[in-house]
């Protein structure tokens, strides 16, 4: 990660608005009233495959962990 990636992800992750603002642009689903206390990053490599609800509240050290169809590949090769 160079430099103006670690700068961006500080800015972003000032505020709940800047954060859910930020998720949503890559295309997490959150409800109205959730409050993040996590990091951006910690919605993991594909964020668009995560939906949250309205009212919740993320935790530091909060990790979620997604994937798509990588294992469905592999478990063809064999």
């Amino acid at each position: 990660m160079n430099l103006i990636s670690i700068i961006k992800l500080k800015l972003v992750n000032r505020s709940f608005e800047s954060k859910i603002k930020y998720l949503r642009s890559k295309g997490v689903v959150i409800g109205d009233k959730t409050r993040l206390l996590c990091n951006t990053n910690a919605f993991g490599s594909e964020p668009y495959l995560i939906s949250v609800g309205e009212n919740c509240l993320f935790s530091n050290n909060v990790n979620i962990f997604t994937h798509d169809g990588g294992v469905k590949v592999l478990n063809a090769l064999h």
